[in-house]
């Protein structure tokens, strides 16, 4: 995330917590869902999935970090971090994926380099 100054102004998509959001976002900036989101979610780096936040969309991103529900697919081209209140049902494509005890993965997953893993990225 950008770090904050008092006059510095951050480049990264909230979705906050009282915000319900249906389409497709496709962004070079970091996106923090804390609400709900359906469609897709496209970002060339990070997409961070609070614990209260519910994703009913295929996300692709450099790294996917998720605390909360994700339905869908996540395609990372380097790391997905599913901690332990997430729960997750669709397929993980990545490089790295990083999965606490307790997490919920309903899907397969496939792990290694990227393109061994048919991630591509769409930037």
């Amino acid at each position: 995330m950008a770090k904050s100054k008092s006059k510095e102004i951050s480049n990264d998509t909230l979705l906050s917590s009282d915000l319900s959001f249906d389409g497709s976002i496709h962004t070079e900036e970091v996106v923090l869902i804390q609400g709900v989101v359906e469609g897709s979610v496209d970002s060339t780096v990070e997409v961070y999935v609070s614990k209260n936040a519910t994703v009913k969309a295929n996300v692709h991103a450099k790294t996917v970090v998720t605390y909360g529900s994700i339905h869908g697919d996540i395609h990372a081209k380097d790391t997905v971090e599913i901690y332990d209140s997430a729960k997750i049902s669709g397929n993980v494509r990545a490089k790295h994926v990083l999965m606490q005890r307790g997490a919920v993965l309903r899907g397969e997953y496939i792990v290694g380099q990227a393109e061994d893993a048919g991630v591509t990225t769409s930037r």
